[in-house]
């Protein structure tokens, strides 16, 4: 293993442990040097790669510090399938493959927080990027909570779970399925 990447491990592991705590200063360059038996300049590769990845932080003239970890709750960001291919450079669209109004089925009732006899609209999708098949969709959604669902697939918006496109919170809008196997990959809902 390279030295500088000994000199990293080492510290990263002091900060993990403790022993170098948030603001801390860390030793400086030349006693690494001593410390280790290595150039500056091999310390000094350690220093930027440690400061590159956020845990440290360089003041000139004074010396390098662990860096203060502030911890943010990122909240997922749910992106709708136009927007995500969008965004990958690619051009979506939607082939509607069933559009039916059924009553839920009994496996699916409590998933979805509806009563055990209302009305769902089923519809199955697939959806492509670029032409080619992306995903498989399922979508099972309240018509009581969502009455003017479109089956037209430009005007279709299957609302996902969690908020997005106005849906209510919880998994009272959708139950979709992509299935990966069509090359999409993307995750359950």
């Amino acid at each position: 293993m390279p030295q500088y990447k000994i000199i990293e491990q080492d510290l990263r592991e002091s900060i993990a442990i403790g022993h170098y705590k948030p603001g801390d200063m860390i030793p400086a360059e030349a006693e690494l040097v001593e410390t280790y038996g290595v150039s500056r300049v091999t310390v000094r590769k350690a220093l930027d790669n440690l400061t590159a990845q956020g845990l440290l932080q360089r003041v000139v003239g004074v010396g390098t510090f662990v860096k203060s970890q502030m911890v943010k709750e990122k909240q997922p960001k749910l992106v709708g399938f136009t927007d995500e291919i969008t965004q990958m450079g690619m051009t979506p669209s939607t082939r509607v493959l069933a559009f039916e109004l059924i009553r839920v089925p009994d496996s699916l009732y409590q998933t979805l927080h509806i009563e055990k006899d209302e009305m769902v609209y089923y519809i199955q999708r697939v959806r492509y990027a670029d032409g080619v098949p992306f995903s498989f969709e399922t979508t099972y959604m309240s018509a009581r909570l969502y009455p003017d669902v479109s089956q037209d697939p430009q005007r279709l918006q299957v609302p996902l779970c969690g908020g997005y496109a106005g849906a209510e919170d919880r998994l009272q809008c959708s139950y979709r399925h992509p299935h990966p196997a069509l090359g999409g990959g993307g995750q359950a809902l």
